[in-house]
């Protein structure tokens, strides 16, 4: 007599990238219409009316709610994830006022080395978000306890759940 024995389906060697196209495709999209909507322009320099309340939430809170995103969708390695969607998001619109729509009159672009250094506080933020988004995935960061990886002296399996 046979028993009929149930075996897993494989898991697709594909599922981190598609996890990770996705991740990154709606930290995007989130910080350019967050972006829009806020319509601070990061790379034009108008004066010190340029340090708004409006630039402060387009500079730190969007790329923070962006790595929350980016690192929720993918999940443990998310918070290294979350750097590219501010990144890819300021290279476009950097370009685009670049190449296509000129600053409006007494404003002008940022040059290219403020910029970088403006990218780089925006790629922190959003790195704090990806920490906070893998915290709320795993619930607990850093080593294992002890008493879960060793028992008398012998390596014994890890386990995730939390106590």
């Amino acid at each position: 007599m046979k028993t009929l024995t149930q075996k897993t389906a494989p898991r697709d060697k594909y599922d981190r990238l598609i996890r990770a196209l996705v991740a990154i495709i709606m930290g995007v999209v989130f910080n350019h219409f967050a972006d829009r909507l806020l319509d601070a322009h990061i790379e034009i320099f108008t004066g010190i009316e340029y340090f708004s309340p409006f630039w402060v939430t387009d500079m730190f809170l969007v790329p923070f709610i962006t790595g929350l995103i980016t690192s929720s969708i993918y999940g443990f390695g998310g918070k290294w994830l979350s750097l590219l969607p501010p990144v890819i998001v300021r290279c476009i619109s950097y370009y685009e006022i670049y190449n296509f729509s000129a600053p409006t009159k007494g404003s002008h672009l940022l040059p290219l080395g403020w910029w970088v250094l403006f990218v780089f506080l925006v790629m922190q933020s959003s790195l704090l978000g990806g920490i906070f988004g893998e915290l709320m995935n795993k619930r607990a960061y850093g080593r294992s306890s002890k008493h879960l990886v060793h028992k008398d002296g012998k390596v014994t399996e890890k386990t995730d759940q939390v106590l």
